[in-house]
């Protein structure tokens, strides 16, 4: 009897040993599966974070990078702008200079070298003395008359004095000549200024309807005009002295001063003002 419960309790040591061993075992499982699961979850979380530091580094380093990009579109953009203003400023000046130079040039005139546009012209005393002796030709013919047989003697023009009609109403005389020819003519002696001042309406000279040169009466005494001697009194203005004597009378001859300008026009030197 003693025996068999012996045996019993031996048998329920081992039981509870073998239970204890088995519980260590399993207690010792659990420690070790939760020891993973929490390094598995420690390693996701460093993974997570690894991600969102990249998501956030990436993201400056974009930021960054197009601000530095932007700035250097900014730069170029001011650098070309930059550029622009100067090339506008250069041309701008060149374009200034260019109108000074041009017109320093038709303002510059030497003694007896007038210039038309941008080229010298050089005439001599000589050559000024017989361009006014014209003028005042052309003048007494136009007081006398009309300038036309003055200039056709000249060669300027056609005119044929046969070819005129009278106005039978008027006594206005229109002649075979064009008006326009007529101020080409005279602007061989004239500038354009000094023939619409002093040529046309204020001598009783114009055109008619169909452009033909028409002009009154004539009649009056014949001035003669001598130009003694021309005198430089600055680059483009000179004095002359002049004896005037109506003709075939001695008793008339007088003694007179002008003052008068020059200009170049198509490389002629003609007359811009007289007084």
């Amino acid at each position: 009897m003693e025996e068999k419960e012996k045996k019993e309790k031996k048998t329920i040591k081992i039981s509870l040993g073998a239970a204890t061993v088995i519980g260590l075992v399993v207690i010792v499982t659990i420690v070790a599966l939760v020891g993973t699961i929490m390094v598995l979850i420690e390693k996701k979380n460093k993974e997570d974070k690894n991600v969102a530091n990249n998501t956030v580094t990436n993201t400056v380093t974009k930021i960054v990078s197009d601000t530095k990009e932007d700035k250097e579109f900014q730069k170029s953009l001011d650098e070309s702008n930059a550029n622009t203003t100067t090339t506008n400023t250069v041309n701008n000046t060149l374009a200034e200079n260019k109108t000074v130079m041009n017109t320093n040039s038709n303002n510059t005139n030497t003694t007896n070298n007038v210039e038309t546009n941008t080229t010298a012209v050089t005439f001599t005393d000589e050559q000024v003395k017989k361009l006014f002796s014209d003028y005042l030709d052309l003048y007494a013919n136009a007081n006398c008359g009309i300038p036309l047989d003055a200039l056709k003697a000249k060669g300027k023009i056609d005119y044929d004095s046969s070819k005129s009609i009278i106005d039978p109403n008027t006594g206005e005389i229109t002649t075979n000549v064009k008006f326009s020819d007529y101020k080409t003519a005279m602007l061989n002696y004239v500038t354009e200024s000094e023939f619409e001042k002093n040529w046309t309406s204020k001598i009783h000279l114009k055109a008619d309807s169909n452009g033909y040169f028409t002009h009154g009466p004539c009649g009056g005494a014949f001035t003669y005009y001598t130009v003694n001697s021309v005198t430089k009194m600055d680059n483009s203005t000179y004095s002359a002295k002049v004896t005037a004597m109506i003709e075939n009378d001695a008793s008339t001859k007088t003694n007179e001063d002008y003052t008068f300008t020059v200009k170049s026009y198509n490389g002629k030197c003609v007359i811009d003002t007289v007084k």
